[in-house]
């Protein structure tokens, strides 16, 4: 249950690699030395650059093996390395402007704050140790105060949470103006001097990185939480179109993301892209809402149809779901969840239906198109749907029987190779379930019945005219 990861061959790495000189060379010559060798100032800017492409190569291999999302990184220390070198050029005596916060607040965001960390440094010592720099502020300013960006903006998913990295960003300028104040016995209104400066690039860098944002989430191609929450608006149209035109579908959806947003922050997972996915992933229903059970409150027009006509029409959905988001504009994130939700799974009731009829039907028309779950998202949305749904057919919902039908739904899924590709261990399999139990059996419980007498509702409550 653990996916492949992606291959670069040799040729690939050489591209990638070439890449990274690139960004040293740009180095090198937004930072001439004293003596006029470019050569040896790229080889040096090459070794300082070289801890973060291996970081990559090894722990981010996804991002490392998209050459598109790779060039957008490498664009974002280029483009630190040529400020850092104009705001140089004009403000000379204050190395406190350069901009190492706005590369870190930038990545955290669209990658992670570990990858954010390491950039910091990497510029911090690259920018910091350049000639054309008397002493070390430089180099402590863009360490501290990068480091304190990324990890201030850890979680952003909400405007205030800049605040925060604002704050502690100015805290680490705080912390380096006192410190240089005490080692070189500044007056106090340098130190104070200092922490302005820092204080500005502390803002400055959020009110960037907030305007950049959107225009990087697209040329990356990376969804951030933010844009997630914008899509968790019920009032967006689709989901307003499936609240209304689907009302059972979009019950069930709720339902299915508080169950795999749960499940999803019990092992580390993306709870809220989780949330999200489940939000949209039966959206296809929406060509056909009568034809799904949980929409049905008249006669069931698969009565009327064939099994094979009516498994056509079940498994459309995804496709149809495919088609909607693209025309929505959903991200390719979200559009995992449309087309993996059911991984190859085969409807199983119109098959059994057909083989009862006396038929002898080919499975593949039984079957949902795919793929099977290659996020862990996903593969805990799978699971959830089929969780949610089966638990509703339990007569007795105890804890015990709710446990065992998740168990034996798991294990089906494990058995036909649903899970083959999702990264997920036996142990996160099993949290996921104990989470199930919990969640599920809280949302089955049986009420009391309240007095007839005083207005209430019993289990013998019939309808009256008023």
């Amino acid at each position: 249950m653990s996916p492949q990861r992606p291959v670069v061959d040799s040729r690939g790495h050489l591209v990638r690699w070439a890449l990274l000189a690139a960004v040293a060379g740009v180095t090198a010559l937004a930072f001439p030395t004293l003596d006029g060798s470019p050569a040896r100032a790229i080889l040096l800017d090459l070794l300082v650059l070289a801890p973060v492409w291996l970081l990559l190569a090894f722990y981010r291999r996804e991002t490392y093996s998209d050459l598109r999302d790779l060039t957008s990184f490498a664009a974002i220390l280029t483009g630190t390395i040529i400020l850092s070198a104009v705001l140089h050029h004009f403000v000379p005596e204050r190395p406190e402007l350069t901009p190492v916060p706005l590369a870190a607040m930038l990545v955290t965001m669209l990658w992670n704050g570990r990858l954010a960390v390491s950039v910091a440094m990497v510029l911090g010592v690259l920018i910091g140790t350049q000639p054309i720099y008397s002493d070390h502020r430089a180099l402590v300013f863009g360490l501290v105060g990068g480091t304190a960006g990324a990890l201030g903006i850890r979680v952003l998913r909400r405007r205030r949470s800049m605040y925060l990295a604002v704050a502690l960003t100015v805290g680490g300028y705080a912390l380096g103006a006192i410190a240089f104040g005490v080692l070189n016995d500044w007056p106090i209104r340098a130190v104070w001097t200092s922490l302005a400066y820092g204080s500005l690039v502390a803002v400055g860098s959020a009110a960037v990185a907030l305007l950049v944002l959107p225009l990087l989430e697209q040329t990356v191609r990376v969804t951030t939480d933010l844009t997630l929450l914008e899509l968790a608006d019920p009032s967006r149209p689709l989901l307003r179109r499936l609240a209304t035109e689907a009302p059972g579908t979009w019950a069930h959806s709720v339902a299915m993301a508080n169950l795999c947003e749960s499940a999803c922050e019990s092992i580390g997972a993306n709870g809220l892209l989780a949330r999200v996915g489940c939000y949209y992933h039966d959206i296809g229903k929406l060509a056909s809402p009568g034809h799904f059970v949980e929409n049905q409150r008249t006669a069931n027009p698969h009565d009327a149809l064939t099994p094979v006509e009516s498994a056509r029409i079940i498994t459309a959905h995804v496709a149809a779901g495919e088609a909607l988001a693209r025309e929505y504009g959903l991200p390719s994130v979200v559009r995992d969840f449309i087309r993996e939700h059911h991984g190859t799974t085969r409807v199983e009731y119109f098959l059994d239906r057909a083989r009862k009829g006396g038929e002898d039907p080919d499975p593949k028309l039984f079957t949902y198109p795919g793929p099977s779950p290659h996020r862990t998202e996903t593969a805990i949305a799978m699971l959830a749907d089929s969780a949610e749904a089966a638990v509703r057919v339990l007569d007795d919902p105890t804890p015990e029987s709710v446990r065992a039908a998740i168990d034996t739904l798991v294990a089906r899924k494990i058995a036909t190779g649903q899970l083959d590709d999702a990264p997920l261990t036996l142990r996160d399999l099993d949290t996921v379930k104990g989470e199930f139990t919990r969640i599920l059996g809280g949302m089955r419980h049986h009420r009391i019945d309240y007095p007839a007498s005083v207005g209430g509702i019993t289990g013998e409550t019939r309808a009256v005219k008023p």
